[in-house]
């Protein structure tokens, strides 16, 4: 129950003070897997406690059951999903069936004998990596509904510890083994969940050099010994330790589940307690030991990635232009279609040079051709152009997004530089659903 850390706490510390996007994401993915792992870990511990036997076997084999069928599981609903969804055009169903996934995937794994959980985290991985490839309008509708469901959950769950807390005294007060052995069992297990931690970050650190075969990260990615002193002190729980500790049975094999209400005051008590006595302090952790003063290199290297990409959009973009230039001239006439073309690859060229100078400012000429002009889109004489524009357009944002999805399966670009750049292209997509078609339609 106390094994999951929560990164919600850790993550909004981070930001407000720069941590280095690797602690941020070492952060963040291992609360997500440690979730699952713990909680699958706790329904073998319970079905252990509801027969009454512990057999090592029996429990090691329940795991890797429920591991195998709960990722194989989730990786097949995620994957179904993804392909349904890519034939989807209507933005509000995408994100319905976004929303129904997660229950989807447990409760498949769940009947399969697989771990719900894990099949969830697998299914959200696998969408995760994929939704670049989705429609814009999907993401753009999703990215503030889950974190409306994301706020709202972390909020009733709080809020259920407060209601939830007087009970669970009231139970320890009335067990026979009364409120101070319940308490001493409390700060045991607190004091063993923050000195563990510490020992076991530093005695995995080496473990940071080691690289998976067909891995993109640098070596230069490990953590140093300040970001693991940081890492070690990021670890508060809650959500997730605060859900164990309420799902634990009244009974157990016909009788009273044992302990139940001192294991969840120890539950309640390491939740609590870390976040007061780590996440008041991380701040001046973070501060002493000078580990949020990354976030301004970290912004140099996003503004150099983000130039690199943008030129390799361009490249995409003129490819793209002269290959269709045949057959847009058949559509919209010798002409327009020029003149189209011409108005398009001066909008990419000059958007390509503005990253060249980001790039290399002394040799920005070298990177682009000299003569790059500014120009205002004229506004379209006739409905049908103005349509067929729209599609010429939207043909450019799908050149320039598939060559970010290069880069990033290349492990050239970082995925948050990846997201920044892929919502600013849904955007410029949404804006000729709002403005381009619209007025074509009228």
């Amino acid at each position: 129950m106390v094994a999951p850390p929560d990164a919600v706490a850790a993550a909004a510390v981070g930001r407000r003070l720069g941590l280095p996007r690797r602690v941020m994401t070492l952060l963040s993915g291992e609360s997500l897997i440690n979730d699952a792992t713990s909680l699958t870990l706790f329904k073998v511990a319970l079905a252990g406690a509801a027969t009454g036997t512990w057999l090592l076997g029996d429990g090691l084999g329940t795991f890797a059951m429920a591991v195998g069928s709960g990722v194989a599981v989730g990786a097949g609903i995620g994957w179904l999903v993804h392909a349904i969804r890519m034939r989807l055009d209507d933005p509000v169903v995408a994100s319905a069936i976004g929303l129904l996934t997660p229950f989807a995937a447990y409760w498949g794994a769940e009947a399969l004998l697989g771990s719900g959980v894990l099949a969830v985290v697998a299914a959200g991985l696998y969408l995760g990596h994929t939704a670049p490839r989705a429609g814009y309008a999907t993401r753009l509708y999703e990215e503030p509904i889950w974190s409306t469901v994301d706020l709202v959950l972390e909020a009733f769950t709080f809020a259920l510890v407060g209601v939830q807390l007087p009970w669970v005294v009231r139970d320890v007060v009335a067990s026979d083994q009364g409120l101070r052995p319940a308490v001493v069992l409390s700060a045991a297990v607190l004091a063993t969940a923050v000195l563990v931690r510490p020992a076991y970050v530093f005695a995995t650190a080496r473990f940071d050099n080691v690289r998976l075969r067909g891995s993109h990260r640098p070596v230069q990615d490990a953590l140093a010994a300040r970001e693991s002193a940081v890492v070690s002190w990021a670890g508060m729980r809650g959500v997730v330790t605060l859900a164990a500790a309420a799902a634990i049975p009244a009974t157990a094999g016909g009788a009273p589940f044992p302990e139940r209400a001192s294991l969840q005051l120890a539950a309640c008590t390491v939740a609590l307690g870390t976040l007061l006595l780590q996440g008041l302090t991380l701040p001046a952790v973070i501060g002493r030991l000078g580990v949020g003063s990354a976030a301004q290199a970290e912004a140099a290297e996003d503004a150099t990635q983000e130039a690199q990409a943008r030129l390799a959009m361009a490249d995409a973009v003129q490819q793209m232009l002269e290959r269709e230039r045949t057959t847009w001239r058949a559509e919209l006439g010798a002409q327009q279609a020029d003149e189209a073309i011409d108005r398009l690859t001066r909008l990419t060229r000059e958007r390509a040079a503005a990253a060249a100078v980001v790039i290399d400012p002394d040799n920005a000429e070298d990177l682009l051709d000299d003569g790059l002009t500014a120009w205002a889109p004229e506004h379209q004489r006739r409905a049908d152009l103005a349509a067929r524009t729209a599609r010429v357009r939207r043909a450019v944002i799908g050149a320039q997004r598939a060559a970010l999805v290069r880069r990033r399966d290349a492990g050239q670009i970082d995925e948050a530089v990846l997201r920044r750049m892929l919502h600013e292209l849904d955007l410029e997509d949404e804006s000729l659903s709002a403005s381009w078609i619209t007025r074509a339609g009228s």
